[in-house]
């Protein structure tokens, strides 16, 4: 399976940056698009998307209840 990968795009300059970088917004001052791989998500079902996030539901605790 191609493995999953993303990263920033810039409204304005549509340079692209890791989305391990800190930054918030592109050159220009542009707002930062998030751009997946749709390719790569694509070889899983819907009904597996649907599994896998039922499965990670409820398996972290939120720190302000």
């Amino acid at each position: 399976m191609k493995p999953f990968s993303a990263q920033f795009r810039g409204s304005r300059t549509g340079n692209t940056h890791s989305l391990d970088e800190v930054i918030y917004r592109d050159a220009e001052g542009g707002l930062l698009e998030v751009e997946h791989d749709l390719d790569a998500l694509r070889h899983r079902s819907a009904g597996e998307w649907k599994s896998l996030f039922e499965a990670r539901s409820g398996t972290h605790v939120w720190p302000y209840a």
